[in-house]
């Protein structure tokens, strides 16, 4: 089994419960810790459990999925229509300005090896 998923590395300020919450769609603006993952799915019964921090990699791809959606407005506007475009685009700005805080309070965790 493979999972790819948000986590949080460390308390989120308002402003971060806030995206999370309204625009990410994060129940209550929280996430669990990779611990709280691991402990979750070992009490699930799988006892062979790997997470690898993807942080950096998501990082980059979801600076580079913003930037590309802004650079391409007129296709995706023609495509999609500006409705589309401008909620789309601002999912991807709300997940970038998480992702892009100080602290550095979101992890991407990827389970990538699970056994029972």
């Amino acid at each position: 089994m493979y999972i790819e998923d948000f986590a949080r590395r460390a308390e989120f300020n308002a402003e971060d419960r806030r995206r999370l919450s309204a625009d990410v769609y994060v129940p209550d603006g929280d996430l669990p810790t990779a611990m709280d993952y691991e402990a979750t799915l070992k009490g699930a019964g799988f006892d062979d459990v790997i997470i690898q921090d993807q942080t950096d990699v998501w990082s980059a791809f979801v600076q580079d999925r913003h930037k590309s959606w802004v650079e391409r407005k007129e296709e995706l506007v023609g495509a999609h229509g500006e409705t589309t475009y401008e909620q789309k685009g601002h999912f991807y700005e709300s997940v970038k300005e998480v992702r892009s805080s100080d602290e550095r309070r979101v992890l991407v965790p990827r389970i990538i090896k699970l056994r029972s």
